[in-house]
């Protein structure tokens, strides 16, 4: 990624700024998945469909995050 850093300050790195992002895509699937998991009788439908929007959140994000550079 950069070089110079070490491969360990790389990861270091890495991690910092990725675990708010897992961190915010794990709430956004589990708030997804209480709301789909009232009103639908499969819980693999559910879960499947909060991954699928968990999905389209990155997305949006994504695209927004490359809009705004």
């Amino acid at each position: 990624m950069f070089s110079c850093l070490t491969p360990q300050e790389q990861l270091g790195l890495m991690a910092i700024v990725g675990a708010p992002i897992l961190a915010g895509l794990l709430v956004v699937t589990l708030v997804i998945t209480g709301l789909l998991a009232r009103r639908l009788p499969s819980s693999i439908l559910a879960g499947t469909l909060a991954v699928l929007g968990s999905v389209a959140v990155v997305a949006v994000a994504g695209a927004a995050w490359q809009g705004a550079q």
